[in-house]
């Protein structure tokens, strides 16, 4: 009797879903628009990754020339910079991972 019973449920489904599509069309979005989507997303993704690079090379630079001035110009400079550098890079890391775990864990 169960077993009846849920063979009709079944059917009675399928019947349903049947109506379903038969009654409403399904429209399917054409292709050329997502083409179109990630071609204009790609565009976006390269153009903001060669501004990143840029700006980069120009911190880079300013960075490295900076050292370079305080190591010909004013040697005691750059020797505090470096100790300070080996003392507080550690420290910059270990809170880095100290938020990522506390992120992680959220």
């Amino acid at each position: 009797m169960i077993e009846n019973n849920d063979e009709k449920t079944i059917s009675e489904i399928k019947e349903g879903l049947n109506f379903l599509d038969m009654k409403f069309e399904v429209k399917t979005p054409d292709i050329n628009h997502f083409r179109e989507l990630v071609s204009r997303v790609e565009e976006k993704k390269k153009v903001e990754s060669r501004k990143e690079f840029f700006v980069f090379i120009i911190v880079a630079l300013t960075i490295l020339g900076t050292i370079s001035f305080a190591y010909y110009k004013y040697s005691v400079l750059f020797l505090i910079v470096q100790m300070l550098s080996v003392l507080f890079i550690p420290v910059g890391i270990f809170s880095w991972f100290k938020r990522q775990r506390k992120q992680v864990s959220e």
